[in-house]
């Protein structure tokens, strides 16, 4: 008798797990490449205190339309970044000039509004000597869960920019690429 209870119960547990994994939301993610490309977007500095209050950052907004493709299918939307460069703790390099501590968080909106890709960013921005522009990076980006399409979403890669004038008022000429894979 008891072993016919501890047959049953198995059988229950088999049941319940098999059930579980073929579920909709026990779903495998697909990975697929992902590329972004910002072309004249726009953004501001300011000086002031790194958010971790560790000391003084350029505190940097960006905003600008993007061109997304993921597993090979092309989309629009729009990116907004916040960055933060540690100018106290800058490494000197001479043949790239100084590269600052950065992280920021990043979002691309989609055409839409109904999805948003959301990442972080954390590596050196880096300038050289003879090109002098900002946000020349590579910064890693990570993907972190965002809303609708990609609310499950992660991922990682890497970032690129350039402003040369370095955000200036008015300038509308950042230019930004990021490469990676997408799990959703």
């Amino acid at each position: 008798m008891l072993k016919k209870i501890v047959r049953m119960m198995i059988g229950a547990v088999a049941i319940v797990l098999a059930m579980a994994l073929c579920s909709p939301e026990a779903k495998a993610q697909t990975q697929e490449p992902i590329a972004v490309t910002v072309s004249g977007g726009s953004g501001t500095r300011t000086s002031g205190t790194c958010p971790k209050g560790t000391g003084s950052c350029i505190l940097a907004t960006v905003t600008g339309a993007v061109q997304k493709t993921i597993g090979g299918v092309l989309s629009g939307g729009t990116m907004l970044l916040n960055l933060s460069f540690e100018t106290d703790n800058a490494i000197a390099a001479p043949a790239n000039g100084n590269c600052y501590p950065t992280q920021g968080t990043g979002s691309i909106t989609s055409n839409s509004g109904k999805s948003v890709l959301s990442f972080s960013l954390q590596g050196f921005d880096c300038n050289t000597i003879s090109n002098p522009t900002c946000l020349t990076g590579p910064l890693n980006f990570a993907i972190i869960p965002g809303t609708g399409n990609f609310a499950t979403a992660n991922g990682a890669g890497t970032f690129s920019g350039e402003s040369v004038s370095c955000l200036g008022s008015g300038s509308a000429d950042v230019q930004i690429a990021m490469q990676g894979v997408i799990l959703k």
